[in-house]
């Protein structure tokens, strides 16, 4: 899982270091800023180790200064 992914340098950076490494982890990636948000298909376009992306909304309305409120 990496949490609060804002760009997709994050993501290439760490399939850099698990290729040189030699290991085949798969990423579970994280959306919970108006930044992340906004370079979503890039990051999710940026490592064929993508197996899935996630929205933080929790995150993203405290980012936002957003009343989190399910119930409404």
């Amino acid at each position: 899982m990496m949490p609060k992914v804002r760009t997709p340098d994050e993501v290439v950076i760490l399939d850099q270091l698990l290729t040189e490494r030699g290991h085949g982890t798969r990423l579970h990636v994280i959306i919970e800023t108006n930044e992340g948000l906004e370079a979503a298909y890039e990051i999710a376009h940026c490592s064929p180790r993508i197996e899935a992306i996630f929205f933080g909304g929790v995150d993203m309305a405290a980012e936002l200064r957003c009343k989190n409120d399910w119930n409404n």
